[in-house]
């Protein structure tokens, strides 16, 4: 049975969402939210202190760092927006997680590190995580189709 749309309702002419182009947009999108439910949900059963925007920033720290919060800001998977890594980074200095150093050559800047106790955290998550990253994707792609989706994507 198919849905009638009401007399009068305007709607996007669906052959226009079928485009590759905006088919791959529209599925992207819909992959990253859906993984960002599981992996907040994920966290919360792992008891972690650390909501999935957080966990982000500091394996981007942990990983890219020391970075200065512009940087910051393109490394984050999940956070793209200044004013959303700022506060983030402030929850997780405020735990102890990272510490924002002054920046050697630019007054008034700085950079953001993980800290010991930031690094700990992650070894400790880590493992779980890469489980749940395992059984998200290991039913759906091989390793070399998983390696092509993410040098495809790596180029946006």
């Amino acid at each position: 049975m198919t849905a009638s749309r009401a007399p009068g309702k305007r709607q996007l002419d669906a052959e226009r969402v079928r485009r590759p182009d905006l088919r791959a947009l529209l599925a992207v999108l819909s992959a990253a939210s859906q993984l960002q439910m599981r992996g907040q949900a994920d966290l919360r059963r792992m008891d972690s202190p650390l909501k999935i925007h957080d966990f982000d920033v500091l394996v981007a720290i942990a990983v890219h760092g020391p970075l200065r919060p512009s940087q910051l800001t393109r490394k984050a998977s999940l956070a793209p927006n200044p004013t959303t890594v700022s506060s983030i980074v402030a929850r997780l200095e405020k735990r102890g997680l990272v510490k924002r150093q002054p920046h050697p050559e630019v007054g008034g800047g700085v950079f953001v590190e993980a800290t010991e106790a930031g690094i700990e955290m992650l070894e400790h998550l880590f493992p779980e995580v890469e489980r749940k990253v395992v059984s998200w994707f290991g039913g759906h792609f091989s390793e070399e189709e998983l390696t092509n989706l993410a040098e495809a994507l790596e180029r946006i």
